[in-house]
């Protein structure tokens, strides 16, 4: 067996792209919700509960999509996302945070 025949996959890219932007996705959404509990945590929660559905909904994505369980390029994907979220994107929603936090003050509970 040559490491072609071990690791060729159809439609592995499309699903490295796609779990890569869910790893983008994931990451603002994160940070997203750490913001809404500070400002309604209510909001908070819910951006909680829908990461939760988001990452399960990538990890069964990867598990039924490979076939044989979770893949090295799946895994690498994520991370990939969550790198590109960390160098590129979390700046913006960090802005985007500290703009919705000056205009929706905190609420005193």
């Amino acid at each position: 067996m040559t490491l072609e025949a071990l690791f060729a996959r159809a439609a592995q890219g499309q699903a490295f792209l796609l779990l890569a932007g869910g790893g983008v996705a994931l990451g603002a959404l994160l940070q997203l919700a750490g913001a809404l509990h500070r400002v309604w945590r209510m909001a908070g929660l819910a951006a909680d509960v829908l990461w939760a559905l988001g990452a399960a909904a990538l990890v069964l994505y990867t598990v039924f999509q490979a076939g044989t369980g979770l893949r090295l390029y799946a895994l690498l994907g994520l991370l990939t996302g969550l790198a590109l979220y960390r160098a590129g994107v979390q700046p913006l929603v960090s802005a985007a945070a500290r703009r919705m936090q000056k205009l929706f003050p905190p609420r005193q509970e």
